[in-house]
């Protein structure tokens, strides 16, 4: 077993002994790609289509006199030398590029002229851009100017402009790498230094060349950050937090000047929303929900789904804490026609939802989770009697949504009425805040930016002890970026999604937008690594990753893919087509993953990889308890992939135990898949939930060429029920190349039989004296290497050390949430706290201390002349209150210290 380590915990010394500077030159090449639908302003074209605004069709249809500019391109000092244009035209739709001519041009329609295309050839492939570009060389342009793509000539529809793509090369001089601090406190207007810190890590961003870093003061960063620059290889740009900060980038801006509106209803002016549907709001950095029935908290109570999963009656309160809320589903029986009707007391309804006035519910959403994915409806309107509900509905998502299944009503501000939901409306915020008050007593923000970080088309740059909320990352073709140590929580928050979204094939070339972050963090290009990082909480996937040889690693991925589509914590997708590298040799390993709606990792259409070397890799990975709000899918679920490795991972703890809910899953083709030396036990539910049914399967195979050997399969429930489907009849474990089950031990209640160390906590090692031991066969072409005379039956080989799965750093919460105003001092013995870190809140007239492990706590606060102005000794309580109403403006230090060991805040006072 690997040794322990904590990433949320690093010294200082470790941290700033990693800061990159070159000694000599470093030359390597520099791009940057702009996608036909972020433009700035054009003149013809439109979308196709135009609900997909990324589905890699572009913007079609340009001609004579029409144009496309793209705002804001900063060309630096020069480096850019050439000018790529992805696109297509074909004849079949009506496109005829003979005789027509683009014109690169900076600033304007009719600007000064930096490359011509002429002759532009026809494509064959109907909707999708021709796989080798037209490229030209461009004129020296240095600064930042208006990229205008302008279209003369021809007779009629010209083109369909997907992408362009500035390309050129670097070499660093002598005086690029240089060190940057950021601090809260600082100034833009400052020279970067440890001194006089910038205040922004975005200008620090816009001034970073190859070999430089960027060091992080602790607070909050209300900001995108976009590297001008690209790292070369031996020449990294570097962002880090310093020492052990505590360092938050947030897509949230807070939301003050509250007053009451109603009861424990509060409201405040709000003049940004992120979308209908799209918006989503913070309490003291912890996502609150839009008004809704059931009630997020109501979602644990026992209830019966109503033909949905039969009779069982489920508790999910075992799961409070343990994950996000709105990754737990929701309670509301919809039949066919999505009426709401409350027939016996046993189905447990909210009476919300009953006498209400007409139209009552009308501007809301009905979101149901169906046997494959969600479906949402808006309503038009509503009728109520005292014992039921009819909704008007029209659905806006998925030709096969049924609108039967589990679900919840939303987006009703006559159903704000419970602690931490909200509703926004005429840009006024409306909130009942947790515990009830004023909720200026807390920090209440609400999402405004998307990203993050940009890294897209940026190669070698390094992010280190970074925290995101409500906020996501696109490494959009990006290469050899390194994310270490870095921790997200609510990458992409929606209600509603378009069809493609669901990505259940790679011809949907979905999901739409994840340049922009907008169905979580994105990963394309190659050769990126996330390691020993978290993401927490997401209505999209956690990470995407198409591109190639791309790495996440020693991972904790949760409560992703609640809006339930074909999402996942990790998604594998092919979307580029005319790339056939893409989505080849991505790798997932010692990761845990759990709390998603449908499948932990989901794998859409890969493509057949040339070399080992590509292939799909989920390895050591610890499958906990997933697929909580639709069925027919598996914490792994494979559809019409090539070529996949799974293997020495743990999968328990599927959340459902209904038809089709299986720990891995071959749906629609998965081809060539190898599956081994994994172990699959029921787990936690058997206990937590009350279920009392085992698996329909463990693993449902469709596809011949699967391979399936030397696994260990445990199933205490059912004895009737098969654990490895691969056809029919449903067991085949007879030899030859298609549907191949071979050297796995199944176990039911026969688990002393086979000697297993330790059965009872699920430690399916063998013990000397198993009859597993020498009882398999040497495969040809699986088999490597074994202990003995033959290789042993099931995951584990006798006398090799037992390997782990799962990350090797220990399940926390999410680090503390800084205080609003500081300083940016780093924390003091923070290696020597315990890890759930005590935090300080700075609020009007108090300061707030939570989080506390013991209550024999002192707390002493000084001004700046060092002289204590208060102390408070603990009194039994796991937090503290200490009345700063009569504080004058300054700086202070805070000091808790706790059993011997001390830790401090320095904090302004305003």
């Amino acid at each position: 077993m690997r040794a322990l380590k904590t990433p949320f915990l690093r010294s200082a010394a470790v941290m700033l002994a990693i800061a990159i500077t070159t000694a000599s030159a470093a030359t390597g090449p520099i791009s940057m790609t702009i996608q036909a639908e972020h433009f700035s302003s054009k003149q013809g074209g439109v979308f196709d289509p135009p609900v997909d605004k990324e589905s890699r069709i572009g913007v079609q249809n340009f001609q004579n006199g029409n144009w496309i500019r793209f705002d804001s391109i900063n060309f630096m000092a020069g480096e850019y030398d050439s000018l790529q244009i992805y696109y297509w035209s074909n004849g079949g739709s009506g496109q005829n590029a003979s005789g027509a001519t683009m014109r690169a041009r900076i600033d304007s329609p009719t600007g000064t002229i930096i490359g011509s295309f002429s002759n532009i050839p026809g494509t064959r492939d109907y909707g999708y851009e021709t796989s080798d570009p037209i490229k030209v060389a461009i004129s020296d342009v240095t600064g930042v100017h208006s990229l205008v793509i302008t279209f003369e000539g021809g007779s009629g529809p010209i083109l369909t402009l997907d992408r362009v793509r500035l390309a050129g090369t670097y070499t660093t001089g002598p005086n690029d790498a240089q060190n940057y601090y950021v601090a809260t406190t600082g100034d833009d207007n400052n020279n970067g230094t440890i001194g006089a810190p910038f205040k922004t890590i975005q200008k620090a961003a816009s001034l970073m060349k190859p070999g430089s870093a960027c060091y992080i003061r602790q607070g909050i960063y209300r900001e995108t950050v976009k590297p001008v620059y690209t790292g070369l290889a031996g020449a990294p740009l570097t962002f880090q937090a310093y020492g052990n900060d505590v360092v938050v980038i947030s897509g949230a801006d807070p939301v003050t000047g509250w007053s009451v509106h109603s009861g424990s209803i509060y409201k405040a002016p709000m003049n940004w929303s992120f979308g209908q549907y799209k918006d989503q709001v913070l309490v003291d950095g912890k996502m609150a929900w839009v008004a809704r029935s059931p009630n997020v908290d109501e979602n644990y109570a026992p209830h019966e789904f109503l033909n949905w999963c039969g009779t069982g009656c489920y508790n999910w309160k075992p799961y409070q804490g343990e994950l996000e809320p709105v990754a737990v589903p929701c309670r509301i029986p919809l039949d066919g026609n999505v009426t709401v009707n409350q027939v016996a007391a046993p189905n447990n309804l909210p009476a919300s939802l009953f006498n209400r006035s007409a139209n009552f519910f009308q501007g809301g959403l009905v979101i149901n989770h169906n046997y494959y994915w969600s479906s949402v409806f808006t309503i038009s309107g509503s009728s109520s009697t005292a014992s039921s509900t009819n909704l008007q509905v029209s659905k806006i998502n998925s030709t096969w949504a049924t609108g039967s299944g589990p679900g919840y009503i939303s987006n009703v501000f006559g159903l704000l009425d419970a602690p931490n939901e909200w509703f926004l409306q005429n840009n006024t915020l409306y909130l009942w805040a947790p515990g009830g008050g004023n909720p200026s007593s807390h920090l209440v923000e609400a999402k405004k930016r998307a990203l993050g970080f940009d890294l897209r088309t940026k190669q070698y740059v390094n992010l280190t002890g970074i925290r995101m909320l409500a906020t996501s990352m696109s490494l959009a073709e990006a290469s050899n970026c390194v994310i270490d140590n870095c921790h997200f929580k609510y990458v992409s928050h929606y209600e509603t999604y378009d069809w493609f979204d669901v990505a259940c094939a790679g011809f949907y070339n979905s999901p739409f937008d994840p340049w922009d972050g907008y169905t979580g963090i994105y990963v394309s290009g190659s050769n990126n690594t996330i390691k020993n990082s978290s993401v927490i909480g997401s209505a999209g996937a956690g990470i995407i990753l198409e591109g190639k040889l791309n790495t996440v690693t020693n991972c904790r991925i949760h409560s992703c893919n609640y809006m339930d589509t074909y999402q996942a914590a990790v998604l594998f997708i092919r979307r580029d087509i005319t790339d056939p590298q893409a989505g080849l040799g991505n790798t997932v390993t010692h990761c845990s993953v759990k709390g998603c709606a449908r499948a932990g990792i989901q794998v859409t259409g890969t493509a057949n990889p040339t070399s080992a070397g590509d292939t799909t890799r989920i390895e050591y990975c610890d499958f906990d308890k997933n697929s909580f709000q639709s069925n027919e899918t598996g914490s792994i679920d494979g559809m019409a992939s090539n070529r996949a490795i799974v293997s020495h991972n743990w999968f328990h703890g599927v959340a459902y135990p209904e038809n089709g809910h299986v720990a891995l899953e071959d749906d629609n083709g998965c081809y060539g898949w190898n599956v081994h030396h994994n172990v699959f036990w029921k787990g936690d539910p058997l206990v937590k939930g009350g279920f009392n049914t085992g698996f329909h399967w463990m693993l449902t195979f469709t596809e011949l060429t699967i391979k399936c050997w030397n696994n260990t399969v445990v199933d205490k429930c059912d004895p009737s029920r098969a654990d490895i489907d691969t056809g029919w009849p449903p067991f085949v474990s007879a030899g030859g190349l298609g549907k191949g089950a071979y050297n796995n031990i199944y176990a039911r209640d026969d688990t002393a039989h086979w000697m297993f160390t330790n059965a009872a906590n699920n430690d399916y090692s063998l013990r000397a004296g198993s009859p597993a031991i020498n009882a398999g066969k040497v495969l040809a072409g699986m088999t490597t290497t074994y202990q003995g005379t033959a290789p042993d039956l099931g995951a584990y080989e006798y006398g090799e050390p037992r390997w782990v799965a799962g990350a090797d750093w220990p399940e926390q919460p999410w680090p503390m949430y800084p205080p609003t105003s500081v300083s940016g001092g780093p924390y003091n013995n923070m290696a020597a706290l315990p890890i759930a870190v005590p935090q300080l809140r700075i609020s009007p007239g108090g300061l707030f201390i939570t989080g506390l492990k013991r209550t024999d706590f002192r707390i002493a606060v000084f001004n700046a002349a060092g002289s204590a102005v208060t102390v408070r000794s603990g009194t039994g309580a796991r937090s503290a209150a200490i009345d700063a109403s009569g504080f004058a403006a300054g700086v202070y230090v805070v000091r808790l210290t706790n059993a011997g060991r001390s830790m401090n805040w320095k904090a302004l006072l305003r």
